[in-house]
């Protein structure tokens, strides 16, 4: 039956270019993190997603079909009953995915991950921490838990934010993760922070660099699907909207008041009764699946077939369908400008 449901949501996708269900929820447990990371763009809350609301998520989202659950932040970990949403998701035969920095990771939760089945990601954005202080707070706790993590051959992996003061350090990371027996690196892109501005921008040659080296290290080095500039760069996909930005394509967002948007970035906020109502009625999602790579100002005339994130054109310029004014990969026949 799974099978036949996976080939009909190819079929669909095919047809009208975005999956008739989501495939993945970012789901905010809670908006609390007791650091003060510089590339932030969240607001400074304090409130949890109350559990019978989280229930009431996950069991619509087993219904539909969704596999993965990523569970977002704040600082996830600091969820009063982390552990009960972790086992909630696993009796409904959906994977859990946490990013943490670092917080509560002890024996304790070590103790917890053998019980169950959960994809846990660290945030390192530098070897050291002077390099990971330009970024993020909290070097020493995502050390930490690394370590223990390590020692009890528990399975993680590292997220990292791609950025120009941290570009040239990764491969010195890489080796200092391998240290520390972690799976797998994923790259994320730099996004726009809480002050409005796009902060320590990736350069053409900075591009370059990481380029080269993410290919000498495809087993351990991943790129999200949402960081189109390097997908493309690195890939040459064709024109293929399952990679680039996947909001309202194969995932959305819920909020810790169960409000609905594309992704946790992208803040279009909408209250509908159901998750199936929203992915089937909302005008923001119906927008974002129109986008066209090729009437995205620069983009129009350039040869590369990217999605930009959609978040980024909201907080800097305040329309959705911007292109990027400005962008590193710029090509026109051939020439890059």
């Amino acid at each position: 039956m799974t099978a036949i449901k996976d080939i009909n949501a190819a079929v669909y996708f095919r047809r009208n270019g975005y999956l008739p269900m989501p495939k993945v929820l970012q789901v905010e447990i809670t908006n609390y993190c007791p650091l003060n990371c510089p590339q932030c763009y969240k607001k400074r809350e304090t409130s949890d997603i109350k559990l019978n609301v989280l229930k009431e998520v996950v069991d619509e989202a087993a219904v539909l079909g969704v596999k993965r659950i990523m569970l977002n932040g704040g600082e996830t970990t600091m969820h009063p009953n982390f552990w009960e949403i972790v086992e909630y998701i696993n009796k409904n035969e959906i994977i859990p995915v946490c990013f943490t920095s670092g917080f509560n990771v002890n024996n304790k939760f070590v103790d917890e991950m053998r019980k169950c089945k959960l994809e846990l990601f660290l945030s390192f954005n530098g070897s050291n921490n002077y390099i990971n202080s330009k970024s993020r707070d909290g070097f020493d706790i995502a050390l930490s838990a690394a370590k223990i993590l390590c020692e009890n051959h528990i399975r993680y992996g590292v997220n990292w934010v791609a950025r120009h003061d941290n570009v040239k350090d990764f491969p010195n990371l890489i080796i200092f993760l391998k240290n520390l027996k972690c799976e797998v690196v994923e790259v994320e892109s730099n996004k726009v922070t809480d002050t409005h501005r796009m902060e320590s921008e990736l350069t053409y040659d900075d591009y370059m660099f990481l380029g080269e080296f993410i290919k000498k290290n495809t087993d351990f080095i991943k790129v999200q699907n949402c960081y189109n500039l390097l997908g493309r760069l690195l890939y040459k996909f064709p024109e293929n909207r399952l990679y680039g930005c996947p909001a309202g394509i194969m995932s959305m967002y819920v909020s810790v008041d169960k409000e609905f948007s594309p992704c946790s970035h992208l803040n279009h906020r909408e209250k509908f009764p159901s998750i199936a109502e929203y992915w089937e009625k909302s005008d923001v999602l119906k927008v974002l699946r129109n986008v066209n790579p090729h009437e995205l100002g620069q983009c129009n005339e350039c040869v590369h077939s990217c999605i930009f994130c959609r978040a980024n054109s909201v907080i800097t310029i305040d329309n959705i369908l911007a292109g990027m004014d400005k962008c590193p990969l710029y090509e026109k026949k051939g020439i890059r400008i």
